[in-house]
């Protein structure tokens, strides 16, 4: 099943060892290269497919975009699935290879916005992950995957299905400095700038 890019940020891609921008074609999402590098804006999608732009930089966009807001620990990573094409536009010409997103389980810490489950394991899915045409990693400009046993706080977008789908910049955001992160994202949900785009529930939401 198709994953609803449309509602979130849309991406840049860069690959490990390769100077290349990348346009997530078939997937509904366009760069804007130019906004990006000056002030990180990335696109915005509705589900009718009319753009928007969010500040990937201010963290009150960013969880305004989101739906869940959480700290989580990560307990493993799974394997990569693939949807949609990728083109990548290089030094050494232009290749097109499958999307990947990659599978993860995690345990919330602590919920910033939204109520999903604390008590047991939950799957995520985080766009970017092992490209089998390039055999290295593929991530989303100004996103990072995260490590199995360290915490971050996602931000986080429920898929129709009801599943969760992290992507764009600073949708993954380490916690290695105590609480200082965590308090900024705190402060950012009361403050946060909603988008006008339809949204979805999570089906591991708390009872």
């Amino acid at each position: 099943m198709s994953k609803s890019l449309g509602l979130s940020p849309a991406i840049s891609m860069v690959s490990c060892g390769l100077l290349a921008s990348l346009v997530l074609s078939s997937c509904a999402l366009s760069s804007h290269s130019e906004s990006t590098s000056q002030s990180k804006e990335q696109s915005v999608f509705s589900g009718t497919g009319d753009a928007y732009w969010i500040n990937v930089e201010d963290p009150a966009s960013v969880v305004g975009d989101a739906d869940y807001v959480f700290v989580a620990k990560v307990v493993s990573q799974g394997d990569a699935e693939y949807d949609g094409q990728v083109t990548l536009e290089t030094s050494t010409g232009t290749s097109t290879i499958a999307a990947p997103f990659t599978n993860y389980t995690i345990l919330v810490q602590q919920n910033l916005k939204g109520s999903l489950l604390t008590n047991d394991s939950v799957p995520v899915q985080i766009s970017g992950g092992f490209s089998r045409e390039l055999n290295t990693t593929v991530t989303p400009d100004d996103t990072m995957l995260p490590e199995v046993g360290r915490s971050y706080v996602f931000n986080a977008i429920a898929q129709p299905d009801g599943s969760l789908l992290v992507q764009g910049g600073n949708s993954v955001v380490p916690v290695d400095d105590g609480y200082a992160v965590v308090d900024s994202y705190v402060e950012a949900v009361k403050n946060q700038i909603p988008t006008p785009r339809e949204r979805f529930s999570s089906k591991f939401e708390q009872d």
